[in-house]
């Protein structure tokens, strides 16, 4: 079930639309991911490390090998990734490879400065990535059929 018809599209931005006001992940639901993934008390890079991780799982569900398709993917799973991406950034930009990478995926997931907008090129990417750096985070967070 792709989930890009207008129906699908309204419904995921009701729900994450209130998690990410101007594009960011609130303060409150940040604390929320923290609480649930019991990180209240890690590092700031470890903290970075498993947004990365989730922003990995959820620009797959935008792509087309999940809820999306070869050209068009969910608006709010899309933008939902890249929050998590960019607190990832701000938290520790050091578990990147380079700030010019960041920019590249935060562009391909904005579809920006003509970076070609495949949410499934990006997933492979960050998670080959989190894969060589930080994989036992990687594989606690991805289901194990994507490993």
């Amino acid at each position: 079930m792709k989930l890009i018809d207008d129906a699908s599209v309204s419904r995921l931005a009701t729900i994450f639309d209130p998690l990410l006001p101007e594009g960011k992940l609130s303060p409150a639901h940040y604390q929320h991911i923290l609480s649930a993934y019991h990180l209240t008390d890690a590092t700031p890079q470890k903290q970075a490390e498993t947004l990365f991780c989730l922003s990995t799982a959820f620009a797959r569900y935008s792509s087309s090998a999940i809820f999306g398709t070869e050209h068009d993917s969910p608006p709010a799973l899309r933008g939902y990734a890249e929050a998590l991406m960019q607190k990832a950034w701000e938290l520790s930009p050091a578990i990147f490879p380079s700030s010019e990478q960041f920019t590249e995926w935060s562009d391909r997931f904005h579809g920006l400065h003509g970076a070609f907008t495949c949410t499934s090129v990006v997933a492979d990417s960050m998670q080959r990535h989190a894969r060589k750096y930080f994989p036992s985070v990687l594989s606690s967070i991805l289901p194990l059929a994507w490993a």
